[in-house]
């Protein structure tokens, strides 16, 4: 078996396996001395977390945060770890998206490309301070690989409620602030 199949099953059963009612609870955004965010690229980011016995928040997580703020939530697909390149799964794209959710993409086996879940932000209100102000890292996958072997992760902007994608060590993904959680 090859290396990345075997760390894409090791995070496969690393998936948390929480309600949409249990919302995870991030740390403070790690600032550096004179106060200010310290933006990192994913690669820092995920040692920031580990060196804290932390990880990053996927995706559904950072989802679940949002419904805390009115988001209206998560949907599942019809369609677990199908590959999405079928006609059901575009048909329940269009079906999903009509309804205001849009889908977010992971990989089974680090091979086919799946829809995880589908989110509509409708009804987000920002929160108040910091919280509000930055988008932040997750640990989910936009392109096929796990964080580690791909070049994309999902960022969620907490100003406006939606998922965004970030390359590594992009000039994007530099803008991003790291929230972490306890393992």
């Amino acid at each position: 078996m090859n290396t990345v199949l075997k760390k894409s099953r090791a995070l496969e059963l690393d998936k948390t396996d929480q309600s949409q009612n249990e919302v995870p609870e991030l740390d403070s955004i790690k600032l550096r001395r004179s106060g200010k965010v310290h933006n990192m690229d994913w690669w820092r980011a995920k040692l920031h977390c580990e060196k804290n016995e932390s990880r990053l928040p996927t995706a559904r997580e950072l989802a679940q945060l949002a419904v805390k703020y009115g988001a209206e939530g998560i949907r599942e697909t019809k369609f677990p770890r199908t590959d999405f390149d079928t006609d059901d799964v575009h048909e329940e794209i269009e079906e999903m998206r009509g309804n205001g959710f849009h889908p977010v993409y992971c990989a089974y086996h680090n091979e086919i490309p799946c829809v995880e879940f589908y989110f509509s932000n409708k009804g987000y209100s920002r929160p108040e301070g910091e919280k509000g102000d930055y988008s932040i890292v997750s640990n989910s996958h936009s392109n096929g690989v796990p964080p580690e072997y791909g070049t994309r992760t999902y960022v969620f902007n907490f100003h406006s409620g939606t998922f965004g994608i970030a390359s590594h060590g992009g000039v994007d993904f530099e803008r991003q602030a790291v929230r972490c959680i306890k393992k």
